[in-house]
């Protein structure tokens, strides 16, 4: 058992409101969580402790968690681009792109060979269905329509995001070349445990700021942001880690990302979350029995 620095153990009692990333955060590299993950959950929640997403993934594509789980408080989803409200089914915010810029960047993928899917408030869609596709869907517990991408920009003017993904040890460095070539659109960057040696980028609006977000959510659940802990492990992560009272990066998470964080946990598949929350909660310096890490 880790004995964290007195100041975050500080930090962790002061908590009300808890954001959490998913994938590799919540869950480890075959897509799941702990025992004693689900049980600290359980406890913080009963103890009135706020559990919410923060996360590139969409709404629907968390109800899983939402199901098993008592993260149900209202949260940030596609990377920003909705703020949703599990316990009433409610979009509280929705930013979505524009399909002029999204067709035109949709063709640069293509001619850079990027992977891509397509996403709206309710489901999300793919021109084939490949390996990675396969990988994606088994982690968000949902399947992809495979739709013309000109048929879908024709008939669906709401797209709250777009997934690209590139083999960087093949060809690196084509998803930075589509950022620096739509600057009016927001890149938010992120690997993916189940998927070595890819790198990805959800795409949003410029509107959906995070910044904005953040403060449109704390205000929601009536918190400072010295009462807010955020967990996360990678670029699209960053924001909440440094607005948070206490930011912590996984131990698999992006070094950049370290470096904005106030603490640095130990890896997903190493319990890295629940070696911090263990100290929520509480009232003095020991962490809580109640489960065994």
């Amino acid at each position: 058992m880790v004995k964290l620095p007195l100041e975050v153990i500080e930090k962790c009692q002061n908590i009300k409101l808890i954001f959490f990333d998913i994938d590799g955060t919540l869950l480890n590299t075959h897509g799941h969580w702990s025992d004693t993950l689900a049980a600290q959950l359980l406890r913080l929640n009963k103890q009135g402790i706020k559990l919410a997403i923060a996360s590139g993934r969409p709404s629907f594509a968390a109800q899983f968690i939402f199901d098993a789980l008592p993260i149900v408080d209202a949260g940030l989803f596609c990377t920003g681009a909705q703020l949703y409200d599990p316990r009433v089914n409610t979009s509280l915010e929705l930013h979505c792109l524009l399909v002029e810029r999204v067709q035109l960047l949709y063709q640069r993928a293509q001619t850079l060979n990027i992977y891509t899917e397509f996403y709206t408030q309710t489901a999300y869609f793919v021109p084939e269905f490949t390996d990675i596709t396969a990988v994606h869907a088994k982690h968000l517990r949902v399947k992809p329509s495979i739709v013309s991408p000109h048929e879908l920009l024709a008939t669906t003017p709401k797209l709250t995001k777009l997934l690209l993904g590139n083999n960087e040890t093949i060809a690196p460095g084509k998803l930075d070349l589509l950022a620096s070539q739509f600057p009016d659109m927001e890149f938010a960057f992120a690997n993916f445990l189940a998927c070595p040696g890819w790198r990805f980028a959800s795409v949003i609006s410029r509107d959906a700021s995070k910044h904005t977000a953040f403060a449109s959510l704390l205000n929601y659940h009536n918190v400072n942001a010295s009462e807010v802990a955020a967990f996360g492990d990678s670029h699209s992560d960053e924001t909440f880690i440094e607005l948070a009272g206490l930011g912590v990066a996984m131990g698999n998470g992006s070094e950049a990302l370290k470096q904005k964080a106030d603490y640095i946990t130990e890896s997903v598949d190493n319990h890295g979350v629940e070696e911090v929350i263990r100290y929520m909660g509480m009232t003095t310096e020991s962490p809580t029995n109640s489960v065994d890490l």
